[in-house]
């Protein structure tokens, strides 16, 4: 038990190192066209969240929007995060549980090992185009 413990935070910490070097490769948490909007305030779904790294970041900065981060494993934090960021425990499989045309900016980062081909252009492009607003963006 004591050894999957520390496999998972070994896990975790990856995902947290991985999110920190995309950043500072790109300088930038996205390239979407959607910077104005996030100052302003818009809502954001992080598909595939994992320990909610990208989320975070974002929520810090973004004070004005509000993020959504949607994982299968409960790795996310769920005590001490910012107060516009959620994390839901979602098998996007299963459908992602908002309505139609929720978000403004949908992100999903390294998920296709996640699913075959088939649940990917059937399910998970159907879903996120579905919770996303006319005219929203997503990467």
């Amino acid at each position: 038990m004591i050894f999957l413990f520390f496999f998972l935070m070994l896990i975790v910490d990856r995902l947290h190192l991985e999110h920190f070097l995309i950043r500072a490769v790109w300088n930038s948490n996205f390239s979407s066209p959607i910077h104005r909007q996030l100052e302003t305030g818009c809502t954001v779904l992080d598909v595939g969240c994992g320990p909610g790294a990208w989320c975070l970041d974002m929520a810090t900065k973004y004070k004005n929007s509000k993020f959504v981060g949607l994982d299968i494993s409960l790795i996310f934090p769920t005590e001490i995060k910012p107060n516009n960021a959620t994390f839901r425990e979602c098998q996007i499989l299963d459908g992602i549980p908002y309505k139609y045309q929720e978000f403004d900016f949908c992100h999903m980062r390294f998920m296709f090992p996640s699913f075959d081909e088939y649940q990917f252009e059937n399910t998970v492009i159907r879903e996120v185009s579905r919770v996303l607003k006319v005219g929203g963006m997503k990467e």
